[in-house]
């Protein structure tokens, strides 16, 4: 019961997802809360497994909640819409189906056609004679369709033919993978791919194993939200590039439009802070003007073995991507790099920047910083010795980087993310910057 006062008085949002990706709603989380300290509002994970439309109505009463955000995928409980619509409370919905949305929800939406140009410009830079993509195992998601969509336009644009695997109706994954290897079998060499979802790509890469095709050396194949590492993900014939969802800045948009509604609900008025941020346009019937829906996008490419050796990109450029993945945590600096490779440091950098997307230092730090967090898991690692293991000069570097990244520190990180990925995947994840 006090726990409930205090969230009440804290404005609580419900923050509602599934348990299948942890990697991506940590970060989706992330991005929420660093909203929610300007708002004034705490946030309150809820997994959608096994929550029925009865049980969300309690938890908006029990916790007095101002207002729900509910993350894309499945499961989701029947008849959620109806019971927002219940208790009056607004939500925002990130990704949704068009059948999701109601009276009283804002959107969230993925910028599907900027992934797939990403993922387009990462494959055709090795000039391939074709093309081919892969769409999602369940035929009604509207974010495949438009990524496929949108695929397809661009190498019509180039002038080439896209051979497109679809998914009319639902299947046993049984029937699904042994189309996947017939239609996979028949492409032609040099074929460059494009999965809809890291998912979708790791079945990819089975069935072209399955029928004796090599990546990346007869097909490269590329999948997207930059997580393979998924534990729920079967393992892949080789190391897939994916393109990564700035998952973060949908996290923080989501709770910004929910901001919004509430100020422009005139039954909302009170719950909205004193410290509120203007409110951004957002889909949301239920505002007097309707706006258009706030949009993430894609982060960076991910690139690994399944596209090596086919980009554009100097040889070098690719093996200083890997050495900073092995060697971040191990004192690595963007000059003893550059000082590995033939050609000045500026003129490194520069190829480098162009190449990845942004600077070697801000890649050495995503390293960095990925293994901190991967440590900040496991509670058996103090945090005061994180720091050294991840190649951090001082505890105050690190401390004053991670307050900026994820707008909080490593000791409230670590206490709100009660989600845990099984023991053998920390252990990988730690280990990466120290193999």
């Amino acid at each position: 019961m006090n726990t409930c006062r205090q969230n009440a008085q804290a404005k609580t949002v419900l923050y509602l997802h599934s348990l299948k990706n942890p990697a991506m709603h940590r970060r989706f989380l992330d991005g929420m809360r660093r909203f929610a300290q300007t708002a004034g509002w705490h946030v309150e994970p809820v997994p959608l497994e096994g929550l029925s439309s009865a049980a969300l109505r309690g938890l908006v009463r029990s916790h007095g909640a101002i207002g729900c955000i509910r993350a894309s995928g499945r499961p989701r409980p029947s008849g959620t819409e109806r019971s927002f619509g219940v208790t009056q409370v607004p939500v925002v919905l990130v990704d949704p189906r068009e059948t999701d949305f109601s009276r009283r929800s804002g959107a969230v939406l993925c910028d599907n056609a900027a992934i797939a140009k990403v993922a387009f410009r990462e494959l055709s830079a090795g000039h391939p004679p074709s093309y081919a993509a892969v769409t999602y195992w369940d035929p009604v998601q509207r974010w495949s369709k438009e990524r496929i969509a949108a695929f397809c336009e661009l190498c019509a644009e180039a002038g080439c033919e896209c051979a497109v695997f679809s998914q009319p109706v639902l299947e046993p994954q049984d029937k699904r993978m042994a189309r996947l290897t017939e239609w996979a079998g028949a492409l032609p060499n040099n074929v460059a791919i494009f999965a809809v979802n890291d998912f979708t790509a790791v079945e990819t890469a089975i069935a072209l194993h399955s029928c004796h095709r090599q990546i990346p050396k007869t097909a490269t194949l590329i999948g997207v939200d930059g997580s393979p590492e998924r534990h729920d993900i079967p393992p892949s014939p080789v190391p897939i590039t994916s393109v990564d969802i700035n998952f973060e800045s949908a996290g923080f948009l989501a709770a910004r439009t929910l901001s919004a509604i509430l100020a422009k609900s005139p039954t909302a008025k009170h719950a909205t802070s004193s410290r509120q941020v203007a409110p951004v346009n957002n889909a949301n019937p239920a505002i007097s003007s309707p706006l258009p829906p706030a949009m993430f996008g894609p982060l960076m490419v991910k690139r690994r073995e399944s596209t090596r050796g086919r980009g554009r990109r100097e040889r070098f450029i690719l093996e200083a991507a890997e050495t900073i993945r092995r060697e971040a945590c191990n004192g690595l600096t963007a000059a003893k790099l550059a000082a590995r490779f033939p050609i000045s440091r500026k003129h490194f950098e520069r190829l480098f920047s162009e190449a990845i997307g942004h600077s070697v230092l801000d890649e050495i730090l995503n390293i960095r910083l990925e293994s901190v967090t991967a440590y900040l898991l496991r509670k058996d690692i103090a945090i005061d010795a994180i720091a050294g293991l991840c190649g951090f000069g001082s505890e105050i570097e690190l401390r004053r980087l991670f307050r900026r990244r994820f707008g909080s520190s490593m000791t409230e990180w670590r206490a709100r993310n009660s989600i845990q990925l099984p023991p053998h995947i920390l252990q990988e994840k730690c280990s990466k910057c120290n193999g």
